[in-house]
């Protein structure tokens, strides 16, 4: 899974991803200076060191992920399954909890209602989806002077992807996702009380929830 991925070498693999964590912060309305951040899914915290760029407490900021890869030891690093989680007791509550590109790869009911639990009342999630992709796609680009392929196989709402970095010490990774329509994922969100804007772009969508 892209979560704990098999090949270590998130940050070369899976460099095209990683840019944008500023624009899903702004979208938040993330105050660096007073909010306390829950970044879910970290990765290589890429959310964490933009929030710590921008002037945050390290001692307000938290990242969860199976097999957390942030550099920065100042702030907590929470090694853990989101699914482990969500039966959890809650001691802490949050001002901004980010995902970025998991929640294809998360149980969404059990995850947003856990989200609600760590968010302060008027808190913000925010999170990235995918448009839903054609049954077979392919290509090869370049990113940061390397070269990447990338393809997927779609069933149904099932997506495997492989995602390969070109040359001498590459990696690959295949993992599968969950594509979540929108219409379902906005009734979900809402019925569980959180107030939805959904932007969309290129064939993807940032959403921004605040909970009521």
């Amino acid at each position: 899974m892209i979560l704990d991925c098999t090949t270590d070498r998130y940050d070369d693999l899976y460099a095209p991803w990683l840019v944008g964590a500023e624009r899903l912060l702004q979208l938040a309305e993330f105050d660096p200076k007073t909010d306390w951040l829950l970044d879910l899914c970290s990765g290589t915290g890429i959310v964490t060191r933009t929030a710590l760029d921008m002037g945050a407490d390290p001692e307000r900021v938290v990242l969860v992920d199976a097999n957390p890869r942030c550099p920065d030891k100042r702030v907590v690093q929470i090694r853990s399954r989101v699914e482990r989680l969500v039966s959890s007791p809650v001691d802490k509550v949050y001002d901004v909890v980010v995902c970025r590109q998991a929640m294809g790869y998360l149980d969404p009911g059990s995850t947003i209602r856990w989200v609600y639990r760590v968010l302060r009342p008027g808190g913000r999630f925010v999170f990235n989806t995918f448009g839903h992709p054609s049954p077979v796609g392919a290509k090869t680009y370049q990113f940061n002077g390397h070269r990447y392929a990338e393809a997927h196989l779609a069933h149904g709402d099932q997506v495997w992807h492989i995602q390969a970095r070109l040359g001498i010490g590459g990696g690959v990774d295949v993992s599968r996702f969950t594509f979540h329509r929108p219409n379902w994922l906005y009734m979900l969100l809402t019925t569980e009380g959180f107030d939805v804007t959904v932007h969309g772009e290129n064939n993807s969508y940032r959403w921004l929830c605040h909970k009521r």
